[in-house]
């Protein structure tokens, strides 16, 4: 599956992440959703949404989570299911747009 970040710049495979996260943006009262390269140190990540809330950045990154769980089949293949997931992309959410 692909995610395309927020500002629309950054386009990432999640097979190729080890994990996606959210925490505390530099900037106060924002919230970020990372994705950490595999392999990646501390400080190597995209930021690949903000939002205003905690709240908000919990839920966009449940939505990622459930259009991921949409995309894997019931009994295919490993390699069968990273072609369905490359087919996919998720569009990060602006702030406005959840609820």
């Amino acid at each position: 599956m692909l995610i395309k970040s927020q500002c629309r710049e950054v386009l990432i495979t999640l097979a190729n992440m080890e994990s996606v996260s959210v925490g505390n943006s530099d900037f106060i009262g924002k919230w970020d959703i990372s994705a950490f390269p595999l392999g990646s140190q501390e400080d190597d990540y995209y930021v690949i949404g903000e939002y205003s809330t905690k709240e908000k950045a919990l839920k966009v990154l449940d939505m990622v989570s459930g259009a991921y769980e949409c995309v894997l089949p019931q009994g295919y293949l490993e390699n069968q299911v990273a072609i369905t997931n490359a087919q996919t992309v998720f569009v990060m959410p602006q702030d406005a747009e959840v609820d």
